[in-house]
């Protein structure tokens, strides 16, 4: 990458240079990350994060059959299905052992 610092990935300006940053520049990760904590909710992540993840291995399922030649729906469904039931076998064993998997 020409014209980058390799350690901030911004772009290199001359010395002597004091322009404050622009956009996301000049947000810092600590902004971020409290942004992200107000609009989150703890309760709601998980159940977000789930949905989504099924609707998007749905959504692969369906790709996959359709490159494969398959019934789009079946393929759909032996995704979802077995992804769903692969992250409750993950959340009931964190439950059972009482930690966050």
């Amino acid at each position: 990458m020409r014209g980058t610092n390799w350690v901030c990935r911004r772009p290199r300006r001359p010395p002597g240079d004091r322009r404050a940053g622009i956009g996301r520049e000049h947000l810092g990760w600590r902004h971020v990350t409290v942004l992200s904590r107000r609009h989150s909710p703890v309760g709601v992540l998980i159940p977000v994060v789930s949905v989504s993840a099924l609707l998007f291995l749905a959504l692969l399922g369906a790709l996959a059959a359709h490159v494969g030649g398959a019934s789009v729906v079946i393929g759909a469904a032996r995704i979802t299905f077995w992804g769903a039931l692969a992250m409750a076998l993950t959340a009931g064993i964190g439950r059972l052992l009482g930690t966050v998997v």
